[in-house]
């Protein structure tokens, strides 16, 4: 009978032939080395399978699937799902890499402490368009052990204001403690099918584990990032994760106005962005209508209401400006965040938050 690895890594592919053997060799070379790595390959149109077959026929620690028509990665996450047999399971994306001891660190911690979810950092990695690498910008979390439920779900959102909670690849989670099997990710989601699967775990986590470690390099690339793909339901999808935001702090008896404020934050970044992406692709009509849309919409009404007296003077100036509902004088703000955003995306990096 196989022994239980302590760790299942799984690692959705789809059309990641140039940064695939980096990301795999990066988890067969921890010198932990009780591991599984499950690589779902997702109908690729490159050579991905090939390059997973090829590690997988030479490394009996890799189990590899592949689906037999592109599915998208909610669908190939919950297909990796099936296959963990550890005692905690992590998510490395196809593009991305981690450090070799990565592993052997988050162990140790693991063994000293009981937890259920292990949270980290990382360093965001910028590359051009020609995939030079550009610049970088470690961000990382205060080292503590959080052992009251009420404590781990008002910390949600400070991790998530880096942004931190809603990546699964920063993450360890207790497969049985938290029945992680029978979990799935939400077919809905073009985005945020993480940042939701992190918040409804959140409800039975008891003892999180934060890791002052940036053992994680995530690679934000000009021409794959979904980020920066047209997706026609960033607005509907982004409003969807506020308003499951405050449901959540609804639930758990923790909405006062310090929870309110936070999440109307997200909110206001989450606005700019959509409001950014509607210049970039509409007519000027089809923007003010978009304006109009969300100044009417009931999220809206509410965060005008929300007292923003702790926010820091950055962050009163663009509530203000939006709360204003001054069309022009706001998309004049997009257009100025957007070519920060696009002109010089490290020192973004390093001020949007």
């Amino acid at each position: 009978m196989k022994k239980q690895p302590f760790f299942s890594i799984t690692m959705p592919v789809y059309n990641s032939e140039g940064y695939l053997s980096k990301a795999i060799e990066s988890i067969l070379n921890q010198t932990f080395t009780d591991f599984e790595l499950i690589l779902v390959e997702d109908d690729s149109n490159d050579n991905s399978y090939v390059i997973c077959a090829k590690y997988a026929s030479k490394d009996d620690r890799i189990i590899l699937k592949r689906t037999a028509e592109h599915l998208g990665v909610a669908n190939v996450r919950n297909e990796g799902l099936k296959w963990i047999s550890g005692k905690y399971l992590t998510f490395v994306d196809s593009d991305d890499f981690i450090d070799n001891d990565l592993l052997e660190i988050v162990q140790k911690k693991l063994s000293e402490h009981k937890v259920q979810v292990l949270k980290y950092g990382c360093i965001e990695e910028y590359y051009t368009s020609e995939g030079t690498l550009a610049g970088s910008k470690e961000i990382a979390l205060r080292e503590q052990y959080i052992t009251n439920i009420t404590e781990i779900r008002r910390h949600i959102l400070e991790i998530e204001q880096m942004p931190l909670f809603g990546y699964l690849w920063n993450s360890f989670y207790d497969i049985k403690a938290l029945k992680i099997k029978e979990r799935r990710f939400d077919l809905e989601y073009e985005v945020n099918e993480d940042f939701m699967f992190n918040l409804n775990i959140f409800d039975d986590v008891e003892y999180l584990y934060c890791l002052n470690n940036c053992g994680y390099h995530y690679a934000k690339r000009v021409s794959n990032s979904l980020s920066t793909k047209k997706n026609s339901k960033y607005y509907s999808l982004h409003m969807a994760k506020i308003n499951n935001l405050i449901k959540k702090y609804e639930k758990w008896c923790l909405l006062n106005n310090i929870v309110l404020q936070n999440i109307f934050w997200l909110y206001t970044r989450y606005i700019y962005s959509a409001i950014a992406r509607s210049i970039k692709e509409n007519t000027v009509r089809n923007i003010f209508l978009f304006l109009d849309e969300i100044f009417e919409s009931e999220l809206f009404l509410q965060y005008r209401t929300v007292n923003f007296s702790d926010a820091l003077f950055k962050q009163r100036i663009l509530v203000n400006v939006l709360k204003s509902r001054k069309k022009f004088l706001i998309i004049l703000m997009c257009g100025c965040i957007s070519f920060v955003k696009n002109h010089f995306r490290l020192m973004f990096a390093r001020i949007k938050r």
